[in-house]
């Protein structure tokens, strides 16, 4: 069945691969380059903003994988927008002809640090190797804001989180209305050994497992089209489905027997299903034993951490795995799921690889809790489809958020239709990660320990 600028002259720039693109078909958001070594961030605005070095590019984005090449006189097109500053919260600056410093808040406002010792006291013992020279001309693309008096005045880190993109320091309108649905980038080996937009951070880096054996025509070179791709035939329903979701202390209890609350194909895929020609997994979906504890009120970790197979649990009572099959590839790409976008592994765990067509895909409506305890919600916000633009390295931001029937500002993640759909890095401390992709396992007999 279907389912309906900066001059980076450097020879890491130079030798990167790039995606020739028309500049019509270029989405808000992305990163632009022509013949020369300037790179440039197009706004939604239909504008190109320059990097005014490598440095402030440097707090934006860890490496140019993700440039597009333009003709020049398509770029030409493309009127200039001004100068991109540094993001807020990474690094301070001061000009080079005044030693005063400044940290950096959403649209270029500077805010004078006013000692050492809150120096220190935001960015650690190590302050005065986070602080980066802006020359004199470029100085004017920044605004002047109050001082910063005391630590309590200014968090880094929440700084950088709540301005995820380009787009959100200058105001823009979001990128995510631009992205073809129907041409969206394969994640096949998009794991780094840090936290990078796009990307999943993963715990491990090499991949031996199977899957699926072969594509069909969803696939075009390295875009794939998620309405051309065949499901699973079928419609099971689970009667016996159980999952709670408690509270004890400073702590959210989950119990489920793994089966899902809504239908699922059959499996294993039968011979005579259309998938059964690109993926014949051979597994039958079974009851499991999960106990799953996790912080109720978690909180942003001082860095980030790495993935595991399983990121997650779903309000459905399912396990939500990380982007990759157990061969390192783009799960939602060649693994062939049923038509509520999920399947079970070796030991018959059900399972998701992204979001589901059958649960939270309502507006800002709540998916699952990651493994560090901060919720997972749906790709709609007010309105609009979120892409990978719009949320941060981890695949989430922060901002005000419905939390156990509280309005309250807190990190949390969001749904995408772009690898790696559901968690990138967790943003806060892992209480549990399983393996890598397919794999499989779930938490050891008793459950896992609560948090400390």
């Amino acid at each position: 069945m279907k389912r309906t600028a900066i001059l980076l002259a450097s020879a890491a720039l130079i030798a990167a691969g790039y995606v020739t693109v028309h500049a019509a078909t270029v989405p808000a958001g992305s990163l632009v380059k022509a013949s020369g070594a300037s790179v440039y961030y197009f706004g939604s605005d239909g504008k190109r903003y320059v990097f005014p070095d490598e440095k402030t590019y440097a707090t934006w984005y860890a490496d140019f994988s993700t440039v597009r090449t333009v003709s020049d006189a398509e770029l030409a097109s493309m009127p200039l927008g001004g100068n991109v500053t540094y993001r807020p919260g990474v690094r301070m600056v001061k000009i080079q002809s005044d030693p005063k410093v400044y940290a950096i808040e959403r649209g270029g406002v500077l805010r004078g640090v006013a000692s050492e010792s809150v120096a220190a006291a935001l960015y650690g013992s190590d302050w005065a190797k986070k602080i980066d020279d802006v020359p004199d001309a470029f100085f004017v693309n920044y605004t002047l804001g109050l001082p910063i008096s005391s630590a309590s005045d200014y968090a880094p880190s929440s700084v950088t989180v709540s301005v995820p993109t380009i787009a959100a320091d200058k105001g823009l309108a979001t990128a995510s209305s631009s992205i073809d649905e129907h041409a969206l980038p394969i994640g096949d080996g998009k794991y780094k050994t840090s936290a990078a937009r796009g990307y999943i951070y993963s715990c491990q880096t090499t991949f031996n497992g199977g899957g699926a054996f072969a594509t069909g025509n969803w696939v075009n070179g390295d875009t794939w089209d998620p309405s051309k791709k065949p499901t699973v035939d079928g419609s099971v329903s689970w009667p016996n489905h159980r999952f709670t979701i408690t509270t004890s202390g400073a702590n959210r209890v989950f119990s489920s027997n793994g089966l899902p609350e809504h239908p699922t194909g059959v499996y294993p895929i039968a011979t005579t299903d259309d998938a059964y020609q690109y993926d014949r997994n051979p597994n039958s979906i079974k009851e499991q034993s999960l106990t799953i504890t996790l912080p109720k009120d978690p909180t942003v970790a001082a860095a980030p951490s790495c993935l595991g197979g399983e990121v997650g649990i779903a309000v459905s009572g399912i396990p939500i795995f990380n982007g990759f099959d157990a061969g390192g590839r783009d799960a939602a790409v060649h693994e062939i799921q049923d038509a509520c976008d999920g399947h079970p592994q070796s030991s018959g765990q059900y399972h998701y690889h992204s979001g589901s067509d059958c649960v939270a895909t309502g507006d800002s409506e709540l998916f699952g809790y990651a493994y560090d305890g901060f919720g997972i919600f749906s790709n709609l916000e007010n309105g609009v489809s979120l892409a990978n633009a719009d949320l941060d390295e981890c695949h989430g931001h922060s901002h005000e958020i419905a939390w156990d029937g509280v309005t309250k500002t807190m990190y949390h993640y969001h749904l995408t239709k772009e690898f790696p759909y559901t968690v990138g890095c967790f943003k806060g401390k892992s209480y549990w990660t399983g393996p890598t992709g397919g794999g499989g396992m779930m938490p050891p007999p008793g459950g896992m320990p609560p948090p400390p």
